[in-house]
């Protein structure tokens, strides 16, 4: 089972400027010219690139929420919202040759916020006829907001016109189903206008998709809905836009949660891989990576804390979901 990250940032496209740019350039340059590190007589560029630290070769990206959990069939594709990061995704399939024949799609939405539905308009696959398209999801208006934002004077390519085969199936909140091989159910969570968080089960593998929600007070008693949903998850992609001071003090009621809670329902649902996500997009890359630190170290904080009720540290790993990235478990 494979997870692909094409976009990570929350409520809208992040940048990366010219100052950015420069901040990396300087950062390499110094280990470039560090004699214990610099490059080798004959050795390559490109093989020196993979000896120089991640944090100085890759970036956090720039687009909104997309993600990417490999079917298995190579005529199906499962993608988890359509934020920017679809646009890129199409154009990675581009380049692969996959618009030779024709595929079906199964985009699973979330809800209707602009930064889960905005690259629906880009996505190369929606143009091509003999392709199908087929949007899953909780919210009865799904067809109703994607013909919105591609009606003119928002966008100048009118739904109908699209050439592919578009089917809406909207489900209702309690409805498990199937998909691809996966056995699928969604929860209800607290976010304006109301979002749903994914479980993705396969040959005994789990996936959780879980973004767009806050996790208030409640989180802490017992039987709370989501320590079961996350129950045992090989993978957890949480909503962490927040640290905890910023989610208590200034975003209560904003629909997202916080690094710590991540940390908390992880760890009581042990979970294997808890991945941050929904990145604040006025945070840097240098900003993120702190943040994880600082989560790290409230995960083995928390663990000493209550390492009487498990041995393992859960959740084991903990990671920055960065647009481009690849798990497999």
């Amino acid at each position: 089972m494979k997870v692909k990250f094409w976009g990570t940032r929350g409520s809208l496209p992040s940048t990366f400027t010219s100052e950015h740019l420069q901040k990396y350039l300087k950062q390499n340059i110094a280990y470039a010219s560090d004699p214990k590190t610099r490059i080798k007589e004959g050795q390559s560029i490109d093989d020196y690139l993979q000896t120089i630290p991640y944090d100085l070769t890759h970036t956090c990206g720039v687009n909104t929420s997309c993600i990417e959990i490999e079917s298995g069939t190579p005529d199906e594709f499962m993608i988890c919202d359509a934020g920017t990061g679809l646009r890129d995704l199409g154009i990675a399939y581009a380049k692969a040759g996959v618009f030779a024949r024709p595929c079906t799609y199964h985009l699973f939405l979330t809800h209707l916020h602009w930064d889960h539905i905005q690259g629906f308009p880009f996505f190369a696959p929606a143009y091509i006829p003999g392709n199908k398209i087929i949007v899953h999801g909780y919210h009865p208006n799904i067809e109703e907001y994607f013909t919105n934002q591609m009606t003119p004077p928002c966008f100048p390519v009118p739904f109908k016109a699209l050439g592919a085969e578009i089917l809406f199936d909207i489900k209702m909140p309690w409805e498990n189903f199937e998909c691809c091989g996966f056995s699928m159910k969604a929860i209800q969570q607290n976010h304006p206008g109301i979002s749903f968080g994914y479980r993705f089960e396969k040959e005994g593998k789990s996936i959780v998709y879980s973004t767009d929600c806050e996790h208030t007070e409640n989180a802490h008693e017992d039987g709370y809905p989501f320590i079961e949903f996350f129950r045992d998850a090989d993978i957890l992609i949480f909503d962490a836009m927040y640290s905890l001071a910023t989610a208590s003090v200034t975003k209560v009621n904003w629909g997202h949660s916080n690094n710590f809670m991540g940390v908390k329902l992880a760890a009581k649902s042990h979970v294997k891989h808890l991945f941050l996500f929904h990145h604040e997009p006025s945070s840097d890359d240098e900003a993120l990576r702190q943040f994880l630190l600082n989560t790290i170290t409230y995960a083995d904080f928390y663990h000493t804390q209550n390492k009487s009720k498990t041995k393992k540290r859960y959740p084991l790993k903990i990671s920055l979901a960065h647009d481009g990235q690849e798990v497999e478990i």
